[in-house]
């Protein structure tokens, strides 16, 4: 991009005072729904420091706190869940090249052997009859699938059930795999990321659909994550991105039990750019997926892309 083209094509991102937060997860050369490869997220990250205003969540939040007029063109960086590659692929990139992000961590899982239950869904699931023997109603939903979209609607199926009860049937119909190494990040490594000026964040304990959690257990998610977090890393923690992050996935009185237990702000998965009419307690997000071509990664920071 040269020249008179290039000048069109930042006035056309000047005019725009709202923000893209962007939403990854792994940073893998396996191509999957929430990888990004490594080659693919530097070349982004160069796109963005080039033609965008990188800005950290915290300040995002300070300006809607405060009625600040947003940065124009500005991005903001995420990463849900804690997985290690975060830390090893993406941290170096994002400080080589001056980019602040924030980091989603599930506390329950840092240092823990295991994989996130999606992935022992994916790289676990047994076969039809034997998942129908511990879960016999969902013989109809499972009829005539293949196994990769077998592993897709038992993945949004136990989204939908009580945490416990999704865990009790996850140890039936998924076999005992285990990852050769840790997947997520350790605390040296995520201290190590905050001390470089990076933020991060509470994913919660557990990773369960609050929807799904009595009000109980949802302030013990919130509160005893944001806890160890202050714990491990001896700094004030002060956003929350919600597991899976979807209005059903959501309760109606999550932003009192969030801003009651110290939070100033909480990211959600709904697809938009935050502006002025974004709610601190429910910002905007756009999920960065392997499978996006750099036009469309492109047309979705300008607003292009149609939704």
């Amino acid at each position: 991009m040269k020249g008179a083209a290039m000048s069109r094509f930042r006035a056309l991102l000047s005019r725009q005072r709202s923000a893209r937060v962007l939403m990854y997860h792994r940073i893998h050369p396996e191509r999957a729904w929430l990888n990004v490869s490594p080659e693919d997220f530097l070349w982004q990250m160069r796109l963005i420091k080039a033609f965008f205003t990188p800005i950290s969540l915290g300040e995002l939040v300070d300006c809607l706190r405060s009625g600040r007029l947003l940065p124009s063109r500005a991005v903001v960086i995420t990463f849900d869940d804690g997985y290690r590659d975060n830390y090893e692929k993406a941290f170096p990139i994002l400080r080589r090249l001056g980019i602040p992000a924030t980091f989603f961590v599930t506390t329950g899982l840092i240092e823990r052997p295991g994989y996130f239950w999606w992935d022992q869904v994916r790289l676990g699931l047994k076969d039809e009859a034997q998942i129908l023997e511990a879960w016999p109603e969902m013989r109809e939903e499972l009829a005539g699938l293949a196994h990769p979209q077998r592993v897709e609607r038992v993945t949004e199926r136990l989204k939908q059930i009580p945490h416990d009860r999704a865990r009790r049937i996850l140890e039936r119909i998924c076999l005992p795999v285990a990852p050769a190494e840790p997947e997520t990040m350790t605390w040296s490594q995520i201290r190590e990321m905050v001390r470089a000026g990076m933020e991060v964040g509470s994913h919660t304990v557990s990773h369960p659909i609050l929807a799904q959690q009595t009000r109980e257990e949802v302030e013990w998610e919130v509160r005893h994550s944001k806890t160890v977090l202050e714990q491990q890393l001896g700094c004030p923690v002060e956003h929350f991105a919600y597991p899976n992050g979807r209005p059903c996935d959501l309760q109606p009185d999550l932003p009192r039990i969030l801003e009651e237990a110290g939070y100033l702000s909480a990211c959600t998965t709904v697809e938009r750019f935050v502006g002025a009419h974004s709610s601190v307690y429910g910002l905007e997000r756009l999920g960065v997926s392997g499978f996006d071509p750099p036009v469309k990664f492109l047309l979705r920071l300008t607003g292009l892309w149609p939704r």
